[in-house]
């Protein structure tokens, strides 16, 4: 289980998170899907800075 986070959670970071459990993925599968590592995941997770362009279609 990871660490609570100190403020809430951005709305582009908190679908990513709802769309990741949905699919059954932790966040190392989801890495290795897209090809990035897990704390690229955690990062776009807990952030507003949205995934680079290039990684868009694998997430989709």
């Amino acid at each position: 289980m990871g660490r609570k986070l100190s403020k809430p959670r951005p709305k582009l970071g908190e679908k990513l998170l709802t769309f990741r459990i949905n699919a059954g993925l932790s966040q190392g599968d989801l890495a290795q899907r897209v090809g990035v590592p897990q704390q690229t995941i955690a990062f776009w997770e807990q952030s507003d800075k949205p995934p680079r362009s290039d990684v868009l279609p694998k997430l989709a």
